[in-house]
């Protein structure tokens, strides 16, 4: 009945409270008290269930925060240097205490474990992951603080963590890493040169494009007009050869080509020689008067 009593008053406590007048913007006082209690250490049993309590007394002095702020708000019995604590902390007799150590006040938030310490505030606190001793657990550590994220990629903080956002052209857990846009070949007649979030090419002789895809049109002309250059050379001395050896070949007409005493010698063929053969007593018309001649066919195959 009494346990009863305590959790009737405690509502109205809070209900009183509600009705105060809030400003524009502000929130009443028990939705700040639940948020902040959200983050404390509590065992709903230890106030609901006093059989419970009476057996894990030790554990509910730990996790009743919020019973304890309660009651040692209301009269806190301690001097400087101590900390009030639930001495008896079931809901049929709650009572507060004073006590030196410093882990009493339970400190350490978001499920951290008090040890006692020598050092100025008596305790330290055993964080649990992601949660930063030097607050008492009561903040996040931030792990981007060592800007471990690479190549201008922008940290975001997790709990117990943090993850990188690459800039185009990266990946990797820390965006160390230049992704090669070249993988693929892209340069169809050239070489592919990677670049950061892109390519180039340098294209070979006679290309052009992004991708070396294109043929220069100049260089075709060009060519074209060379080769045909080269034919019409190669036409035109055929056709010097080709007149020198119908010559060489041909009947040379007269006068003869030799001429000695007596004789004149004529090529008409080739190793084919003609021989004319003059004397005093050959017969020939000269000035118009009847000679003799002797005519001679020597073959030099």
């Amino acid at each position: 009945m009494f346990s009863f009593l305590i959790t009737v008053l405690f509502s109205l406590k809070i209900l009183i409270i509600d009705a105060e007048t809030t400003l524009p913007g502000e929130i009443t006082h028990s939705i700040a008290t639940q948020f902040l209690h959200r983050y404390k250490r509590s065992d709903p049993r230890c106030n609901t269930d006093e059989t419970y309590c009476e057996f894990n007394k030790v554990s509910c002095m730990q996790h009743n925060e919020n019973s304890r702020e309660y009651y040692c708000g209301r009269n806190n019995p301690c001097s400087s240097g101590q900390t009030c604590y639930l001495s008896t902390p079931c809901p049929v007799h709650y009572r507060t205490g004073c006590t030196t150590n410093a882990c009493f006040g339970q400190p350490c938030q978001n499920g951290g474990t008090c040890s006692l310490a020598s050092n100025a505030k008596g305790y330290t606190c055993n964080c649990n992951a992601g949660y930063d001793q030097a607050t008492d657990c009561r903040t996040q550590i931030n792990y981007c603080n060592s800007n471990p994220c690479q190549n201008g990629a922008t940290c975001n903080r997790r709990l117990n963590g943090y993850t990188c956002t690459c800039q185009p052209g990266f990946n990797g857990t820390h965006c160390q890493n230049n992704i090669n846009e070249c993988i693929g070949s892209p340069c169809i007649h050239g070489t592919c040169i990677d670049e950061i979030a892109r390519y180039s090419c340098s294209c070979d002789i006679l290309f052009i494009g992004d991708n070396c895809e294109k043929v220069i049109a100049s260089y075709i002309v060009t060519i074209a007009v060379g080769a045909l250059g080269i034919i019409a050379t190669a036409v035109g001395l055929f056709v010097i050869w080709r007149k020198k050896q119908s010559e060489k070949n041909s009947t040379v007409p007269f006068p003869f080509e030799e001429t000695k005493l007596g004789q004149t010698r004529s090529r008409f063929q080739r190793n084919v020689e003609t021989v004319h053969t003059n004397d005093h007593n050959s017969l020939w018309f000269i000035d118009g008067k009847l000679g003799q001649g002797n005519i001679k066919f020597k073959n030099q195959s």
